[in-house]
């Protein structure tokens, strides 16, 4: 599932909410995805950019 886009009541301005992929070890978020935001009307282009968190690995 692509990132979620909500319109703000402010004209041209979209709150990004990124679906964020996790399991025991921690968790992975997609902070932009070119191709999800051109769905949504966003044209823009830069750099990829990603997130993500491990936590202590334990047996």
């Amino acid at each position: 599932m692509p990132s979620a886009v909500e319109s703000l009541a402010i004209p041209a301005v979209n709150l990004v909410h990124p679906k964020k992929h996790a399991d025991g070890r921690g968790f992975f978020s997609e902070t932009y995805s070119q191709g999800d935001l051109a769905a949504a009307g966003i044209d823009i282009h830069f750099g990829g950019k990603t997130r993500e968190f491990q936590g202590q690995f334990t047996e």
